[in-house]
């Protein structure tokens, strides 16, 4: 339902504007009609000071992982007590706190990130000196000389093969692989310093390579790196998980704190915006804006309560002419509301026309649980809803998400048992079951005629929504073109209907008669256009088969994942391929009828009737409550 709106112009003095604006903004019910800017005037230059607060704030914000969210309304009460009302007077005070805040944060967070990427980087070479170390450290022990070099895989037998001589005269050496190095081994070779020389002239007669670790874990020797990265690896993570905790310990210790001051931040911003918008002069505060009529009586009763003769009140209905100009606001019962989410994705329907909301909550889930039939894939889908809203159910898209789901699945599992499918034939082949109409694979005639039928139905819903909504604003020729189209479009429906046999022949001369009316109406009305139009609504109706098709192609997936199964030759295998495919076909029974059914309203329903409306509704309030 679009809720019903009338304009309220406030009219007061300048004495008390800034009391008037702060009341109606804790009211919460008005929309304010802004008819200049609002950031020019006397107050520009405290609105430049808060909104580079704002922007600061946000920052440290982001920096801290803080999301928006509504708080308690005594965190925001006790800070609302803590700060004067014009907290631009406070700014300079404020930007310094943050600036402190931010620092020590900064600094947490710089060496959180630093000591994280050294110790990754340490990781990689964890193995290798593990390995390497007691070699290293014996050859130094010893007094020996120490290299340690890379040598490509396939060419370390050849390597070994040349240093085999000079075993004799101590020479030793081991091979290390890396990780994450699999075409290069680690060569470390000790020997006695008296050999240094000969051993590099032999190494350059291969591909051989210099061992070296990277910068940041250098120590200027090799045997000091090592234990370096042994080190790092050992010490850091405690160190690591301890700045972690202290900069999620700060997180949570300011988050309500800053949150709080950025929505009386913004409050403050809004209240500044509005007193440069609606300020006339020094005597007079001229506000304008748009309230819900039910709202008006307590709205009015509570300024004049409060400021007296000093306000004047005025409300006037909207007219035909301003419908363009009303903010848009729909409200509907707890069941259809989750709904309005496809609305929402299109823009809210113009002020004056005839809410969709409840006609999309039975339609859209009726498409679905068509087009999945399943007691099978409609279980999956419920258990998905109701485990995604306790998951995200914090999220308003994805708790009306999980909504429209659960009511789908209920559908899907409905029309399971009228098409007698559970997991395609399996249902039948093990629990014996049923269907309560017709076996989809068996019967598409029955079903596509049902399908178009039910588009009928629904088309004729939409234009007859369509003729209402013209016909309130005024424009009767439209509105007959559009019952003229409903005419056509059922004559047609019941002469096809009387020619396949599926209903008796008094139906043709009805339906004679309905078109012989309905068609010269049509030409009168919409001309033209509205013959072409006709042949529209005809394509229209057609495509509702889509509702047989696509539910069709589902079982049969359904059967073939089953079948395949069966014929695997072994039980894990079986089931290991029926589930796969199953899921597979899970996944595209439940988003393609989801794009489907929403194409149908979109393209084919939504099309007779919608018209999208300009602004929605918002109104001047409080930031950072519950019910914001």
């Amino acid at each position: 339902m679009i809720v019903d709106m009338s304009l309220v112009r406030v009219v007061a003095l300048s004495s008390v504007k800034e009391e008037l604006v702060e009341r109606v903004q804790e009211l919460g019910l008005l929309h304010l009609e802004m008819s200049r800017a609002a950031s020019s005037g006397e107050r520009a230059q405290d609105l430049k000071k808060l909104y580079a607060l704002v922007m600061k704030l946000r920052g440290v914000l982001d920096f801290l992982g803080v999301r928006e969210r509504p708080l308690d309304a005594s965190a925001l009460e006790e800070m609302r007590r803590k700060l004067p009302r014009e907290l631009e007077s406070v700014a300079s005070e404020i930007e310094h706190s943050l600036d402190v805040l931010f620092e020590q944060v900064r600094d947490l967070s710089m060496r959180l990130e630093e000591m994280s990427r050294l110790h990754e980087v340490a990781h990689r070479y964890l193995r290798l000196a593990n390995h390497a170390l007691p070699f290293v450290r014996s050859a130094q022990r010893d007094g020996k000389g120490c290299l340690v070099r890379w040598v490509e895989a396939e060419r370390m037998e050849g390597v070994l093969f040349a240093l085999a001589p000079l075993h004799s005269r101590g020479v030793r050496h081991v091979v290390f692989e890396h990780g994450r190095e699999r075409e290069w081994r680690v060569l470390g070779l000790s020997f006695p310093p008296a050999l240094l020389e000969e051993i590099s002239e032999l190494l350059k007669g291969f591909p051989v390579y210099e061992f070296s670790l990277p910068p940041e874990l250098w120590r200027g020797d090799l045997l000091a790196s090592l234990e370096e990265v042994v080190r790092i690896c050992s010490d850091y993570p405690e160190e690591i998980a301890s700045l972690r905790a202290k900069v999620k310990g700060v997180s949570e210790r300011w988050s309500d704190r800053l949150l709080s001051l950025l929505y009386l931040l913004e409050d403050r911003i809004a209240q500044l915006e509005a007193l440069n918008a609606f300020s006339r002069d020094d005597q007079v505060f001229d506000m304008v804006g748009w309230i819900p009529t039910r709202d008006f009586e307590s709205f009015s009763r509570d300024l004049k309560e409060r400021f007296g003769d000093r306000v004047l009140i005025y409300r006037r209905d909207v007219s035909a002419e301003e419908w363009d100009l009303v903010p848009v606001k729909i409200e509907n019962r707890p069941l259809f509301s989750p709904f309005e989410i496809f609305l929402k994705l299109v823009s809210l329907p113009r002020y004056g026309s005839l809410d969709p909301t409840p006609l999309v909550g039975v339609f859209f889930p009726l498409f679905f649980g068509m087009m999945v039939g399943d007691v099978g894939y409609g279980l999956l889908m419920l258990s998905l809803s109701l485990w995604g809203q306790r998951r995200w159910g914090d999220r308003p898209l994805v708790r009306q998400a999980m909504q429209v789901l659960r009511v789908c699945s209920l559908q899907a599992i409905l029309w399971g048992f009228v098409f007698g499918e559970l997991f395609g034939e399996l249902g039948h082949e093990l629990l014996h079951m049923r269907p309560l109409w017709v076996n989809r694979l068996e019967a598409i005639a029955p079903t596509m005629v049902f399908s178009v039928a039910l588009g009928v139905f629904h088309l004729v819903l939409g234009l007859a929504i369509g003729a209402i909504n013209r016909f309130r604003a005024g424009d009767e020729g439209h509105g007959w073109a559009n019952l003229a189209l409903i005419g056509v479009l059922v004559g047609l429906f019941g002469l096809l209907m009387e020619l396949v046999g599926l209903v008796p022949g008094l139906f043709r001369h009805a339906s004679v008669a309905l078109l012989s009316v309905s068609i010269p109406l049509l030409l009168v009305k919409g001309g033209i256009w509205g013959l072409i139009e006709a042949f529209g609504v005809l394509g229209n109706a057609l495509s509702y088969v889509r509702l047989m098709a696509i539910g069709l192609c589902s079982v049969i997936l359904a059967v073939l994942a089953t079948t395949m199964g069966a014929y695997t030759g072994s039980f894990l295998a079986g089931l290991v391929v029926a589930v796969l495919f199953h899921l597979l076909n899970f996944v595209l029974a439940m988003v393609d009828s989801s794009l489907q059914g929403a194409r149908l309203h979109y393209v084919e329903f939504f099309s007779k009737f919608y018209e999208r409306g300009r602004k929605l509704f918002r109104p001047f309030r409080r930031r950072g409550y519950a019910d914001a």
